[in-house]
């Protein structure tokens, strides 16, 4: 394991921003990155109380991106649920989940142009939601979801975003290989770029010589393009070893992902289906995604969403959601990842007299890999809500005066 420390991660943020390769110069003609990860975290508290508490919240979620010159894919998939149990001797279990599925497809004009259209579709069913009384706008509860949320979209967008994910694999090679000794010198930014472009093409390998032997031969290549680079030793061969350890950092180790480039996109959509069992008017809908990596080692996103719901009925007002997802990662080593994530959600409801509400939400995480799949996590989140109300003691769903503070870890799995 690297041995950490403040001054070692600065010097080496610095060494890596003056390195002459540039994550955004790869751009790669078709390209494939998936993730699936399952986590749980679970208290239990016992002793002076009535009964013994706990509460736990279990999760999975899985992202697929898929990029070409003349389409692009995108779907995501969560799934969470929680059960929990007060100290008080009245109280009984709870339980609720909520699954979500969303994605999109985009369409481009040619491939060397960077407008294109697009659908979308979003799909997610909870057992319970937060309704609020229409009459009170101060009261919520929690209700039974009579219909799951299912949700369509088309327009039209501008730009590209760029999948370097492969390149920052080939850089994990690249500094695995000098710390064993495999190469006698740094790979050249050619070289690199060569490496990171076979590692794009393990489906094509895998097409065409078959599960068994296709690793094989993809390995060859590499090889190959180490020796032409001229960092092999003098047989020229990656020898056992280094086979080992390409296969241990593409099949094993984690590697996060690294996005480049920026899109925009507007068009019409349809809530077809919602909780409490009501359709909806159209929606406009307006999205802008941003990614950059940042050194070798950070990775900035940001997603902005804007949605707002065209009304035809007198008896409710033009609705507007504005959302905004940032998150900046820090590749500390192989074995520490530092996420951190800014989460902001305007809600103008289309209910009339039900006052706007703000959610603001900041999370920081470290993540510690026990194993190349299994690691332990530690996550400070802030949440503060802004929603016209003041502490009712009679509805405890209303006590959003003061900011949430709350500390707590668990573990994750990668499933791939």
């Amino acid at each position: 394991m690297k041995k950490m420390s403040y001054s070692l991660i600065a010097l080496g943020f610095l060494a890596t921003s003056a390195m002459a390769l540039d994550m955004t110069d790869y751009k790669p003609t078709d390209s494939f990155f998936d993730e699936a990860y399952v986590n749980a975290q679970f208290a239990l508290e016992d002793g002076n109380q009535d009964q013994t508490s706990y509460n736990g919240v279990f999760g999975a979620n899985y992202q697929a991106r898929k990029f070409t010159l003349p389409y692009a894919w995108n779907i995501r998939a969560n799934a969470e649920a929680d059960i929990s149990r007060g100290e008080d001797a009245n109280s009984s279990t709870e339980s609720n989940y909520e699954v979500t599925v969303d994605g999109n497809f985009d369409k481009y004009f040619s491939d060397t142009e960077d407008f294109f259209y697009y659908g979308s579709a979003e799909l997610a069913y909870a057992d319970k939601y937060l309704k609020v009384d229409e009459n009170n706008a101060s009261i919520s509860t929690m209700e039974d979801a009579e219909n799951p949320y299912a949700k369509v979209g088309v327009g039209v967008g501008y730009g590209r975003v760029y999948n370097a994910t492969s390149l920052a694999k080939a850089l994990r090679i690249a500094e695995d290989f000098k710390t064993y000794n495999i190469i006698t010198k740094e790979i050249d930014d050619d070289t690199m770029m060569k490496l990171a472009q076979l590692i794009e093409l393990e489906p094509e390998y895998y097409s065409k010589y078959g599960p068994v032997e296709y690793k094989k031969h993809w390995f060859e290549a590499m090889e190959k393009v180490l020796k032409e680079g001229g960092v092999l030793e003098q047989d020229g061969a990656l020898g056992a070893f280094g086979v080992v350890r390409i296969e241990e950092i593409l099949f094993e180790e984690r590697v996060a992902a690294r996005y480049h480039g920026w899109l925009v996109r507007a068009g019409l959509g349809k809530i077809m289906s919602s909780y409490d069992g009501t359709t909806n008017d159209p929606t406009f809908d307006m999205a802008f995604e941003y990614g950059l990596p940042i050194g070798y080692q950070l990775q900035f996103y940001n997603i902005a969403k804007y949605s707002t719901l065209m009304v035809g009925d007198s008896d409710k007002e033009t609705g507007h959601l504005f959302t905004n997802s940032m998150s900046l990662t820090y590749e500390i080593s192989n074995m520490i990842d530092w996420e951190n994530a800014w989460n902001y959600r305007y809600d103008n409801s289309s209910v009339k007299d039900v006052e706007d509400v703000t959610t603001n939400s900041l999370d920081s995480t470290f993540r510690y890999y026990l194993t190349n799949r299994l690691n332990f996590y530690t996550t400070v989140s802030l949440l503060k809500v802004y929603d016209g109300h003041t502490y009712d003691s009679a509805n405890a769903n209303s006590r959003n005066d003061d900011l949430e503070t709350r500390v707590f870890t668990g573990l994750q799995y990668r499933l791939k």
